[in-house]
């Protein structure tokens, strides 16, 4: 997703890459931090995938992130 033209736009805006260590530095540091489980993947699916399906697969790792800092989850939608 970063490398796709809107890439600078998201770094501009203060995206990062969803990797372990990231969110350790910024949980680390109070930041709030918000979470696409599914990525660019379920943000953008395909109309042949039912509306209402996620994507998450076994990404659970922002859970236990969470978890790991003591951050709430606070789950929201777009419809």
């Amino acid at each position: 997703h970063f490398s796709l033209p809107h890439g600078e736009v998201l770094r501009a805006l203060g995206a990062v890459d969803g990797t372990r260590e990231n969110v350790d530095v910024l949980m680390g540091a109070r930041q709030n931090v918000l979470v696409y489980p599914g990525g660019a993947h379920e943000v953008l699916k395909h109309s042949a995938t039912p509306k209402y399906s996620l994507l998450w697969k076994q990404r659970l790792g922002f859970a236990r992130m969470a978890i790991k800092h003591g951050y709430p989850l606070v789950p929201c939608a777009a419809v």
